[in-house]
């Protein structure tokens, strides 16, 4: 088996070699062949985006990069985000003095000159948004300071700086730095005078000669001499133009001039050669220009000149000597979006603007080359779906689709078809082709969707098909769905399929299935898998991808099988068991693709490696995997194509807006050839790349600020914005924004930005696409904003933006308030200290007039107090420190008795152990051992009558802690103990009532239990009794289900009951939970024939509330109303809200309640239904009153029943 591992990588390796160098014949000048030759797909802007009016007659970009549009109505600048639009108003002397805008000059310091029909010249400050107007003097038309004429038709400004502008009335020449115009009138006998002044076109040469396009024809103008010739002089170049209505001028790359005319087509003149060529339409030719009228000619920075139309946009192709076309096309959005072309501009991304009748078009430059289908042109590709590639020996792209199979030649751009013909047995089979495969001998192979394997031989043009049983016989097929074929031996190709693993034997002609439980740890799943991708390297080793057991690895030197399934267990296995596509790279490793991400297997670990969207890929679902020739791993997925560098491990994401057919690629369906390029097939044609042209965009867009806002209102600044370095802010002035955008129109959702403020921020701040920043309550003092961020392709920019900002801090916030600050502290200081001496003398002399005050107080209250206080010393006798309460309790006099006489008159065994104690209290010097002592002489006893509690308590002096009493607390427990027995009694009735209310509740469930299980027993006893026939039997269980249901729900509603939820307040309108709760019930209503009525609040009524339990409450009462109402009936919802509470009110208009009725309906089990559980209507009252509130219920017999719910309102904050 070695040795033909050994002869299949030799072949492997001559086929590659053979195959490159034939396929290195396809240059890549045929891929900038057919690049150019890519129809233009454009973005489109009109009003709907903002802008002023669909008709654009003039474009022009400034140094900072916004893009300018003169309209027919109104000036429109723009950053690819938003339109800011200048029109005239009447009121406001500093406008724009006229809607028509004719031309757009930049000076080198920066203001705008623009031209209008019927308002004469403006100059902008773009910043301040003010106008500064040169019109025409009609009181002089001669005036210096005013133009010829106040129609302008043309402006244009040469490399001096100079504007020449072209009006109904002659060519005027304007001084900027006199403000003053020179007056240039044409005349010629020839001719009449006022069309040769009616100035069209102007166009300025590298020698200063100004071309000019006239209603009578061109007229050459020497700018350094003042002199001109007219067309009608030249002779040769008056017959040579056809048409003296000159429309649109342009100098090329050679400056060969443009002339295009109003309906002779458009002629070129050749100044070195004095040689003419005019280019009229004609229908017969399709290189020839669409339509002989010409409103625009551009010469753009590569030298490539283009053409406005009534019917297209023109572009001059040298090579075919003539125009290619670019149309509108209803049926495709991103064509051009009208047919009357205006006006053409490049922007200083090279990008290129068209002005139509129906407003803008965009139009980026493209590296990817895009094929869809084309059924009208039989040349063309078929069909959008593209399912497989592979590339012949002769360097044909093979391309399956859903209609059979094509092949794409690069060199001249044709596609021929390979159709299925059902007569025709040698024809390529029907349905979807899944797999194309060249094997090593260059055979091209193809496997359908059916099943069927396709030969191709090239002499005859025709297929040979395996596995190809008649129409109606695919169950006898061996297998069905190819997905991948690949190369196992010199003369045996893999077949992978939905119904498992098989083999071709090229030279037998026979197929069979491959035996892999002869293989070393074999896994029965193997047999049953679903194969998407085959990978065989050069050690015997194959890789098998599945769609829905994950990734085997087969040793085919060593006999054994490896299975790698997903583990969700294991971080490190793989992520998803759906395996789409297999790649070993260049470095030996091996990448694997699925529809969790995408996978690196380390060989060493035997484990792997997931990168998934975190990790920058532009979706987890991974189609495709390809290699390019710079190392480059190249990923298809359901979000375009994701492009990953191994050596930074960084991805940059393509997506349809950089030319893909779609963001929706095929899986499987990719290719590198042997040249190099890369094609990936979608569900909307096909993408040709060549990667190593495919570089990062490096244009460094601009980034301008162009709002500052205080309090989200403009601030008016003293000078412009862009000029501003730094801007002052007060301290009441906390709360200020800047809005930015950075001036790169190709594909601004994707341009990121940042920003970081210094003396505030930590780092940048990362927004995304987010365009303006804003910072409240900054202290006093200096800071700088900083922002940047990245192109369309996602690099960032190296230049930032910057703008210092000064707060001026408060006055209290200076440096000498704080000065003062700390003056003023110290004093203070000073001050309090001679106050607090001072007051703590005061204070003492008052609290020793306090003390006696309390201390006389204290007797006073001892006296009169129901509690016994008496003192004693260390020799156990009693002091005159004693309340009259003693007297009462001890029937004696005390002075001079000893305690334990005195409690225990006739008991000396207790008077011995009081004695005791109390000796060892005064004896013992530790003062927690002294209370332990006293605690256990504490105790309640009989005194002349009296229930009593005595307790010691320890007096020590705190002037001399040696000198220690003891006092005696007796406090009399009678009133006490008469209490707790009047207590208990009442607790012994308070039981006695909870059970009989147990018990009604008991009864109650009872009864309501037995019903139901009645029925239920009763037809129990039947079936059991019984031997019945199953519709029988299932009728009665469908009449014990309702049964079981009812007592389903009487438990639930008693343990509602029994056990209420807690309450989840949240802040909730009042309006919305009625809202929900009426609709929830109106099928329940339409039921009944009820029409429920809610009279809607005028405005929002808010309460603190659990909205779970609330709907609750209004369903159950809202349920027994419309169970209650007459048929053709309404119930009526109304609310009142006062200052304090909000009031629900629901009206039905039935029979009515009773009095007696009216006083029960909120008892447990109170129901007057017969399928009612009578615990609806409690359950709400609780829910009701734990939200504070209450419910009440009145009721006219024969008419109606009123519900009224009561609840608080929310306390305003």
């Amino acid at each position: 088996m070695s040795s033909s591992i050994h002869r299949i990588a030799f072949i492997l390796f001559f086929s590659f070699v053979l195959v490159f160098l034939v396929g290195s014949a396809v240059s890549a000048d045929s891929f900038e062949k057919q690049l150019n030759n890519q129809p233009m797909d454009f973005k489109s802007f009109s009003t709907d985006q903002g802008l002023s009016y669909p008709v654009v007659l003039v474009i022009a970009q400034d140094k900072a990069g916004y893009m300018w549009f003169g309209s027919d109505d109104g000036l429109n600048k723009f950053d690819g985000y938003t339109f800011t639009t200048y029109t005239n108003n009447p009121t406001n002397p500093n406008s724009i003095s006229n809607n028509q805008i004719m031309g757009i000059e930049e000076d080198v310091d920066g203001s705008l000159w623009v031209a209008t029909y019927r308002g004469g010249l403006n100059q902008l400050d773009p910043e301040t948004g003010k106008f500064k107007h040169y019109t025409y003097n009609p009181n002089n038309p001669d005036d210096p300071k005013g133009l010829s004429q106040e129609n302008i038709n043309i402006m244009k400004q040469d490399k001096d700086g100079v504007l020449w502008i072209g009006t109904g009335k002659g060519l005027n020449k304007f001084d900027k730095a006199s403000k003053t115009f020179t007056h240039f009138n044409f005349k010629n006998n020839e001719t009449d005078n006022d069309k040769i002044n009616l100035i069209n076109a102007l166009a300025i040469d590298d020698q200063g000669i100004i071309w000019v396009g006239t209603s009578a024809g061109l007229v050459r103008f020497d700018s350094k001499t003042s002199k001109f010739s007219s067309s009608q002089q030249i002779a040769v170049l008056a017959s040579s133009i056809g048409d003296d209505m000159i429309t649109s001028l342009s100098l090329d790359a050679n400056q060969d001039l443009w002339i295009g005319t109003q309906s002779a087509g458009v002629t070129r003149f050749d100044h070195k050669n004095r040689l003419f060529s005019s280019f009229l339409s004609n229908p017969d030719m399709t290189e020839s220009i669409s339509d002989n009228k010409i409103n625009t000619i551009y010469t753009d920075r590569q030298g490539r000149v283009w053409l406005g139309t009534d019917k297209s946009l023109e572009q001059w192709d040298s090579s075919l000597n003539g125009f290619k076309h670019t149309v509108n096309n209803l049926s495709n959005p991103q064509s051009l979006n009208g047919s009357v072309v205006y006006g053409i501009y490049q922007d200083q991304q090279l990008n290129i603007w068209v002005a139509t009748e129906k407003g803008l078009n965009l139009y980026s430059p493209k590296k990817i080359i895009t094929y869809h289908a084309e059924d009208a042109k039989m040349s063309k590709l078929q069909n959008n779906g593209v399912l497989s590639f592979a590339e012949g020996k002769n360097g044909l792209i093979w391309l399956g689709t859903n209609k059979g199979v094509q092949t794409f030649d690069r060199e001249t751009g044709a596609f021929e078809l390979y159709i299925n013909k059902p007569q025709d047995p040698t024809s390529v089979s029907n349905g979807s082709i899944l797999a194309l495969f060249v094997d090593s001998s260059g055979t091209i192979w193809a496997g359908s969707k059916e099943g069927v394997l396709n030969r191709f031989n090239p002499e005859t043009q025709t297929f040979t098909r395996f596995n190809d049983i008649g129409v109606g016989e695919i169950e006898r097929r061996k297998f069905i769905t190819i997905v991948v074929i690949a190369q196992k031996t010199e003369n045996e190709l893999w077949l992978g399929t939905y119904n498992g693993l098989f083999i071709f034997d090229i030279k037998k002609q026979e197929i069979h299935k491959f035996i892999a439980s002869t293989v070393d740890n074999y896994d029965s799943t193997f047999d049953e898998s679903r194969f998407t991708s085959v990978l065989a390297d050069e050690k015997g080793i194959t890789w098998f991808g599945t769609l829905d057991s994950g990734l085997y690895k087969l040793d085919s030197i060593h006999n054994r099988f490896d299975h790698f399934p997903i583990y969700p267990e294991f971080s490190n296995n793989l992520g998803s068991n759906s395996v789409s596509s297999l790649l070993k790279d260049k470095s030996g490793s091996i990448w694997v693709g699925t529809k969790g991400g995408l996978e690196k297997f380390n060989p060493i670990k035997d484990s792997f490696e997931r990168f998934t969207q975190t990790e920058g890929l532009s979706n987890n679902l991974i189609w495709g995997i390809v290699e390019d020739n710079s190392d480059n791993l190249w990923f298809s997925n359901t979000k375009g194509l994701s492009k990953l560098n191994p050596k930074t491990m960084s991805f940059h994401n393509y997506e349809q807006a950089d030319g893909l057919q779609s963001n929706t690629f095929v899986v499987r369906s990719f290719l590198k050839t042997n040249d190099g390029a890369l094609f990936f097939g979608g569900y909307n044609g096909f993408n040709w790349i060549r990667p190593e042209l495919l570089e990062d965009s490096h244009f460094t867009p601009s980034i301008v600020i162009h709002s500052f806002k205080v309090f989200d209102q403009p601030k008016l600044l003293d000078k412009p914005l862009s000029e501003m370095k730094t801007i002052q802010l007060s301290y009441k002035e906390n709360f200020f924004s800047f809005e930015f955008a950075a001036l790169d129109y190709r594909n601004t959702p994707r341009i990121q930005y940042a920003y970081k403020l210094d003396g505030f921020d930590k780092d940048w701040v990362y927004s995304g696409s987010r365009r303006y920043v804003s910072y409240m309550n900054l202290k006093g003092g200096h800071y700088v904003l900083h922002i940047k961020s990245t192109n369309s392709d996602g690099v960032w920019n190296s230049i930032e933006k910057t703008i210092e900002l000064e707060v001026i801090p408060a006055w209290w916030q200076r440096w000498w308030a704080y000065l003062v600050y700390v003056g003023l502290g110290s004093s203070l200081f000073i001050l309090f200290i001679r106050i607090r001496s001072s007051e703590q003398a005061k204070k003492l002399q008052e609290q020793e007039l306090m003390v006696a005050a309390r201390t006389s107080a204290i007797h006073s209250l001892m006296d009169n107090s129901d509690q016994g206080f008496l003192s004693f010393g260390v020799d156990l006798i009693i002091q005159k420190e004693y309340s009259l309460a003693c007297v009462r309790f001890l029937s004696s006099h005390l002075e001079g008795r000893t305690i334990h006489t005195l409690l225990c008159p006739n008991q000396v065994s207790q008077q011995d152990r009081l004695e005791k104690l109390l000796r060892a209290f005064f004896e013992e010097p530790d003062l927690i051992k002294k209370s332990e002592y006293l605690e256990q002489l504490s105790c309640e006893t009989r005194l002349n009558e009296f229930t009593v509690k005595l307790d010691f308590k320890p007096i020590i002096n705190a002037d001399n802690p040696e000198d220690i009493k003891c006092m005696l607390i007796i406090s009399d427990l009678s009133s006490l103990r008469q209490l707790e027995t009047q207590m208990e009694e009442a607790d012994e009735i308070y039981t006695m009532e909870k059970l009989a209310v147990l018990g009604q509740l008991a009864a109650g469930i009872a009864h309501e239990i037995r019903n139901p299980l009645t029925v239920i027993d009763g037809f129990m006893q039947i079936m059991l009794k019984t031997e019945l026939e199953q519709e029988k039997r299932k009728s009665y269980l469908n009449l014990m289900h309702p049964e079981v249901k009812r007592i389903n729900d009487l438990v639930s509603e008693f343990l509602m009951l029994a056990k209420p939820q807690p309450i989840k307040y949240e802040r909730g309108s009042l309006y919305a939970v009625l809202k929900t709760t009426v609709e929830f019930m109106s099928s329940e209503a339409s039921l009944h024939n009820v029409e429920i009525i809610f009279d809607s609040l005028n405005k929002e009524v808010w309460i603190e509330m659990d909205i779970k339990q609330m709907k609750q409450v209004f369903m159950n009462i809202i349920k027994n109303a419309l169970e209650a109402s007459q048929a053709g009936s309404h119930i009526q919802i109304q609310v009142i809200e006062n200052s304090q509470h909000v009031q629900i009110i629901i009206i039905d208009h039935g029979q009515g309640i009773s009095t007696e009725q009216l006083r029960k309906i909120f008892d447990p089990f109170y129901s007057q239904k017969d399928t009612g559980t009578g615990l609806g209507l409690t359950t709400s009252l609780n829910i009701v009153r734990n939200h504070q509130g209450d419910i009440e219920a009145f009721s006219d017999i024969g008419v109606k029943t009123s519900v009224i719910i009561t609840l608080p309102l929310m306390k305003q904050v």
